[in-house]
């Protein structure tokens, strides 16, 4: 378990940069809301030894700035990983200390996508939907760098997608190259052209009474879990996936459980939402029916290890919906502030949980690439 000075350090950057962002754009001075954005940036990039797969990150970077490109396609690391791990390796090598140049880099992917994301959902609340991210995503992108960074992407595809003034060809060929640029940066984000199904369906449904939406959901859910039967039981076949065929030879019992918690909330205040009419609206039921498919995908880590974290793709539409609540909810008779307290409250308490109490993504205690201790 963290100590409580360990805690605080993480809650103060957090509100640190959240504050800083908030600040910066009821200013609008873009010093300030740069300075927001690169507070996690800069302390992911100086870390030392902090995060599961920090070592394991570092070994792989010492060993492909030794081979050239040529040599790194007829090794094993290009079945492994991906071509960008090779490219940001080379381009980190160049400076003194490159370890704070390579996992940087990871880093500002992570994080800019979805801030620029979330400026389209709503500028006024950027800085929550920052606070929201860090609390609940910031542990995890330290370890899984190249997925979390490929989730960026698709998160800023799809919220551009959705938020199109005029949906034609172009804009679903834009949304398609976004995909095609996050896979290379991890392979798994080919899973993200379900999105547009989804979206699809959501929007046709988006007019209907409540309970026919989530009967409706249900069935889609229901649909997903026989393709995820199909596509464990395929999966050395199907392009981008056959590399994590190797992933149905390990152990279940070393695999960490999924945590359903932060699947099933969203859901709840989805549900509600739909439910309360003022808040009712198309993109509320298209951020329901992702977090949707996150539940559904999270059950994918009783069947394979670490096959929860397909859900994460999805999962972050979360804080969209909370915003959404947020933007919408009266002023007047304080239900704003209620919702307001409630989503920070969850975010923090799912913070402490998965990343203070048990310590899963090694989070703890913190150290800095120029000051160990």
């Amino acid at each position: 378990m963290a100590s409580l000075a360990d805690i605080i350090f993480y809650l103060v950057l957090f509100a640190s940069s959240a504050g800083l962002i908030y600040v910066g754009e009821k200013h609008r001075s873009k010093t300030l809301t740069a300075l927001g954005l690169l507070a996690p940036v800069v302390y992911a990039a100086v870390r030392l030894n902090v995060g599961v797969d920090y070592v394991n990150y570092t070994n792989i970077a010492s060993d492909l700035s030794e081979i050239t490109l040529p040599e790194f396609l007829t090794s094993g690391y290009a079945i492994i990983y991906e071509h960008s791990v090779y490219y940001i390796t080379q381009l980190a090598r160049l400076f003194p200390v490159w370890q704070i140049i390579f996992f940087g880099v990871y880093s500002l992917i992570t994080i800019l996508p979805f801030y620029f994301a979330m400026r389209k959902v709503n500028p006024k609340y950027t800085w929550l939907a920052i606070l929201f991210y860090l609390l609940m995503f910031f542990a995890p992108s330290l370890n899984g760098m190249r997925q979390f960074a490929a989730i960026s992407i698709i998160f800023y595809a799809t919220i551009s997608y959705i938020y199109s003034n005029r949906v034609n060809l172009a804009k679903v060929c834009y949304f398609l190259a976004l995909i095609l640029a996050a896979t290379f940066l991890h392979s798994s984000a080919i899973c993200g052209v379900m999105v547009l199904p989804i979206v699809w369906l959501a929007k046709a449904l988006a007019k209907k009474p409540a309970g026919r939406i989530i009967f409706y959901s249900l069935l889609a859910m229901g649909a997903v879990i026989l393709l995820e039967l199909f596509v464990v039981q395929n999966i050395e076949h199907i392009p981008f996936l056959n590399r994590y065929a190797h992933y149905l030879t390990w152990e279940k019992d070393g695999a960490p459980m999924p945590n359903l918690i932060p699947r099933l909330f969203p859901l709840f205040v989805g549900g509600w939402m739909l439910l309360k009419r003022e808040l009712k609206n198309e993109r509320v039921v298209i951020y329901y029916a992702l977090t949707a498919v996150a539940l559904v995908l999270t059950f994918l880590g009783f069947l394979v290890p670490y096959g929860y974290r397909m859900s994460d793709y999805f999962l972050v539409f979360q804080i969209p919906l909370f915003i959404e609540a947020v933007t919408h909810a009266k002023t007047t008779t304080g239900q704003q502030k209620f919702y307001l307290k409630i989503f920070i409250a969850y975010a923090i308490v799912y913070f402490l949980y998965s990343s203070a109490l048990n310590n899963s993504h090694l989070l703890f205690p913190y150290q800095f690439i120029f000051w160990p201790w």
